[in-house]
C-alpha cells in the first residue's frame, strides 16, 4: 500500500489482491470513520494508484459482537472492480452485486448525491469528476469504492 495504513490495521496480499483486517483494534468509528488507501498496482513498466475508501459503520459492542469483529474479513480487490461496470462512466451503471438493498453515491464533501434500490443507475446528469459509490446487500454487508463519472 502506499498511503493511508499509517496505523497498519488492513493488510494487502500481493500476489492475490485480497486485503484483509490484519489488526481489528485499530478500526474504531469513533477515531477513524474512514481509511483512504492508496493502492499502487503495477506490472513492471507502467503502474497506476487507485484510492479506496473504506467507511467504518458505528455499532453496539457487547461481547458476542466483539467476537464477531476478530473474526478475518476478506475483500479481494477483483472482486470489487468488478462490482461496479463500466467505470468510468457517462450514462448507465450497472451493479453486480446479489440482493442489492440500496446503492447510493457521495460527491468528495460526503454529500450524498443520489440513491438507488435499483441494480442500473443513470448518471448521466452528474457533473464529470470522482464520486464515493456504497452499496448495501439485504444481509447488511457493505462496500464503498469509487466511481468516475466521464
Amino acid at each position: 500500500m502506499a498511503s493511508g495504513n499509517a496505523a497498519e490495521g488492513i493488510s494487502l496480499d500481493n500476489e492475490s489482491g485480497e486485503l484483509t483486517v490484519s489488526t481489528s483494534s485499530v478500526l474504531d468509528f469513533e477515531t477513524t470513520p474512514t481509511f483512504n488507501l492508496g493502492i499502487e498496482v503495477s506490472d513492471g513498466s507502467l503502474s497506476d494508484l487507485a484510492i479506496f475508501t473504506i467507511s467504518l459503520t458505528e455499532v453496539e459492542e457487547d461481547e458476542e459482537e466483539e467476537e464477531e469483529e476478530e473474526e478475518e474479513e476478506t475483500l479481494s480487490l477483483a472482486d470489487a472492480s468488478a462490482m461496479i461496470y463500466p467505470n468510468p462512466s457517462n450514462g448507465i451503471v450497472n451493479i453486480k452485486m446479489v440482493a442489492l438493498k440500496e446503492a447510493t453515491i457521495y460527491n468528495l464533501s460526503s454529500k450524498r448525491i443520489m440513491r438507488s434500490t435499483d441494480n442500473r443507475l443513470d448518471v448521466s446528469a452528474l457533473s464529470e469528476g470522482v464520486y464515493t459509490i456504497k452499496l448495501e446487500n439485504r444481509s447488511g454487508d457493505r462496500f464503498s469504492t469509487r466511481l468516475i463519472k466521464e
